[in-house]
């Protein structure tokens, strides 16, 4: 099954044909969208798996992070600047 079909299984996850970002932070239960996107996404895609000030789910940092370990994956951060303040997204980049 191709990468596209699989993510169109999650209706809340998007995927953009041009450059493969994957939104999880839409879905209900993002580390199965994460662990379909390590399975079957091209090397290079990427992955958005929180977005916010700092990321506070332990389970979803413990599995990023696992995958990471693995070598499945690096590791970014994206600052968002809103007006004085800013967040973060975190992403994943499929080795």
């Amino acid at each position: 099954m191709s990468f596209q079909k699989k993510l169109n299984e999650h209706p809340a996850t998007e995927a953009d044909n041009m450059d493969q970002v994957v939104d999880a932070t839409k879905h209900k239960y993002p580390r199965q969208v994460l662990q379909t996107f390590i399975q079957t996404a091209p090397r290079g895609s990427q992955a958005i798996y929180f977005r916010g000030p700092f990321l506070n789910s332990y389970s979803l940092a413990e599995f990023v992070r696992e995958m990471h370990l693995r070598g499945q994956c690096e590791l970014v951060q994206r600052r968002i600047k809103i007006g004085r303040t800013a967040i973060y997204e975190y992403m994943m980049v499929k080795r």
